[in-house]
């Protein structure tokens, strides 16, 4: 059970920051678009609009969810993991 749970943190790790490099992108495509004339310029804006919106709210945001979710629970699956560490314990 720990290692699917470790993949799926990967996975949706992965995702949101492929979300993220992306988004710029996005921002430079829809910049760009101004050098159209205004027909192309308003298809293009619109186009990339919601091209960003579900790039932000369908994968990018809910992956970032997920992986701050499976963070904790692959930690405290993996043999017990305490989630507070107090170096004067450990002799630091």
């Amino acid at each position: 059970m720990y290692a699917y749970l470790k993949a799926l943190h990967i996975i949706f790790v992965v995702t949101w920051f492929a979300g993220l490099f992306y988004m710029p992108r996005l921002f430079i495509y829809a910049t760009e678009a101004g050098d159209k004339d205004a027909a192309e310029q308003k298809i293009l804006r619109q186009q990339f609009s919601v091209m960003m919106k579900r790039l932000w709210y369908g994968i990018t945001w809910p992956s970032a969810i997920i992986t701050l979710i499976l963070g904790p629970v692959v930690m405290s699956t993996a043999g017990g993991i305490v989630l507070s560490w107090n170096p004067k314990e450990d002799g630091y």
